[in-house]
């Protein structure tokens, strides 16, 4: 399968011989040039209905996240009734957990490699690219509004 594959000239990276545009930096082995960088939206409506799907649950992980704190915030100053809180503490715990783990295994309608990665979930904080918080692709950095991520300029 490995031999399907042209090697873009620029950047060397894999493409699928289909494509007329290399996924990565954008050079068109065709016009012998990178595309214009101003033009760097997205505009094929199956990546783009990726994209908001990705958006779309990484939208309700942050909102579990952000309400079930709250939630349980609340009704732990109202004293509520231990049993309640517990259950609402596992079912939230349990519902963060299979929406991470889906938003972690989702791929990229891009590039078809994983859109976040695994090991990028402890470092949050920083910010690195492909975080939940960061909302770009960790191996070719389209965004999730669509925004191409801008060609190399080191070849």
């Amino acid at each position: 399968m490995e031999s399907n594959f042209k090697i873009c000239p620029n950047c060397g990276e894999k493409n699928n011989p289909q494509f007329e545009e290399c996924w990565k930096c954008h050079y068109s082995s065709s016009k012998g040039t990178i595309s214009n960088p101003q033009d760097r939206q997205v505009k094929d409506p199956d990546i783009l209905r990726g994209l908001k799907r990705l958006s779309r649950l990484r939208s309700i992980l942050l909102s579990v996240f952000g309400g079930g704190a709250l939630l349980i915030f609340v009704l732990s100053g109202l004293k509520c009734n231990d049993s309640v809180l517990m259950l609402i503490f596992w079912v939230l715990g349990a519902s963060l957990i299979v929406l991470t783990v889906m938003l972690y295994k989702a791929i990229c309608p891009n590039c078809g490699d994983l859109f976040y990665k695994w090991y990028w979930i402890w470092w949050g904080i920083s910010l690195p690219k492909g975080t939940v918080l960061d909302g770009t692709c960790y191996a070719c950095g389209i965004s999730l509004s669509g925004q191409l991520p801008q060609p190399r300029e080191d070849k």
